[in-house]
């Protein structure tokens, strides 16, 4: 997908191109994981390793794990594009101002939301 510099533009002003969310770090680093896992055959001889590694007997939830954050850090639109974090306390601010980014606001220096 082509996206528009002014898009990759989050309201805060931070550029979504250098997310690594955005660029799919996370979501890479979790299918790499879980494919050695499989190319290797861990996840066919957890019950087995379970027995002398107790911890491993909690790898199916590991694996739930794995394939949520693949699932939440999967592909970012952007904030721009109605990407980022949903619960964005600097999104809703621009929203309910009609802005597109902080620096239209009077009241950005002494903003406590930015500050976060």
């Amino acid at each position: 997908m082509v996206m528009d510099a002014k898009s990759l533009v989050g309201y805060c002003g931070l550029y979504c191109g250098a997310c690594g969310i955005y660029q799919g770090g996370i979501k890479q680093a979790v299918e790499n994981l879980k494919q050695v896992i499989g190319a290797c055959g861990f996840d066919k001889m957890m019950p087995e390793l379970a027995k002398w590694a107790p911890s491993l007997q909690h790898y199916e939830e590991f694996n739930k794990v794995m394939d949520g954050l693949i699932k939440l850090f999967g592909e970012c639109p952007s904030c721009g594009n109605g990407g980022g974090n949903p619960t964005c306390v600097v999104r809703e601010c621009c929203g309910q101002k009609d802005y597109t980014l902080c620096v239209e606001c009077s009241n950005m220096e002494e903003c406590e939301k930015l500050q976060q």
